[in-house]
């Protein structure tokens, strides 16, 4: 049979050193045009209010003004945050384990995507993490353990860089 079987761990490699990079090439072209037409979109507004005054125009540009406002606020307030390891490469797949620093008790599980990303959400309070990375074999293997942190508002908020040693073989 043609179906595969497992994961295929040559064509991952493949798409991660950008030989074949479409989906990410199709996610920016998509934005830039959504971008493109946004500021167009506040430009004619723009020209409209000045070759024709009026309320409406006035709260148009001031609707743009509000979108262009959260944007930057998301950008800033919430960035993607992501797991690479000491040469940028991102740990992808990895295990997060997230444990209760007074009682050592697992409470969360979350699995990073393809590019590091991962997100959380947890109760404030103090925790410490491990990470593990998934190997070529599809087993996993522990290469991070965090210090103790006191999350106030339960969440992560910065990249995190995992010094993997090189292995000898």
């Amino acid at each position: 049979p043609m179906d595969p079987i497992g994961f295929d761990w040559n064509e991952f490699v493949k798409k991660g050193s950008k030989y074949f990079n479409l989906y990410s090439r199709r996610e920016i072209i998509k934005s830039r045009i959504f971008d493109i037409l946004l500021f167009f979109g506040f430009f004619s507004a723009v020209f409209s209010m000045v070759v024709i005054p009026s309320w409406l125009n006035i709260a148009i540009i001031a609707i743009y003004l509000i979108i262009f406002s959260v944007r930057i606020y998301w950008q800033i307030a919430y960035p993607p945050v992501r797991v690479l390891d000491n040469n940028g490469q991102p740990l992808s797949f990895a295990i997060f384990r997230f444990y209760l620093a007074d009682l050592n008790q697992e409470v969360k599980q979350v699995v990073a995507d393809h590019l590091g990303r991962f997100y959380t959400l947890l109760r404030p309070g103090r925790y410490y993490f491990t990470i593990e990375e998934k190997l070529p074999d599809e087993s996993y293997r522990l290469v991070y353990r965090s210090p103790v942190m006191n999350l106030k508002k339960g969440v992560i908020k910065k990249n995190i860089i995992v010094n993997r040693m090189e292995e000898s073989v």
